[in-house]
């Protein structure tokens, strides 16, 4: 069975920078439809940053008796990487969500 992370890792990445250009352009041209875009994508980077992850840990558990001790090192810095950023990409999630939630529209 081929690795799962590569298929799924680049669904995050390319959500988070759909984010960000759409709450940008939210802002400055005050488009509420454009800030729903990047909090639903920033959800969806969230989610699948977590699918990532697991994906990444399974199959690193799968192949892990075939790897090298070098590539075995460098797949666990690999790995806190991805932690550190799926932590960034919850923390940014819920900052946004609070934000959001505490505007006032009237």
């Amino acid at each position: 069975m081929p690795p799962i992370h590569p298929a799924i890792v680049h669904f995050p990445i390319a959500l988070l920078v759909l984010s960000v250009v759409a709450d940008f352009f939210g802002f400055l041209y005050h488009s509420e439809s454009l800030r729903g875009a990047g909090w639903w994508s920033l959800l969806g980077a969230a989610i699948g940053g977590v699918l990532a992850v697991v994906a990444g840990y399974y199959d690193m558990k799968r192949e892990e008796e075939k790897l090298e001790h070098e590539a075995h090192e460098q797949i666990h810095k690999h790995m806190y990487v991805g932690f550190v950023l799926l932590a960034a990409i919850a923390g940014l999630t819920v900052w946004r969500w609070l934000i959001y939630a505490n505007q006032d529209y009237d």
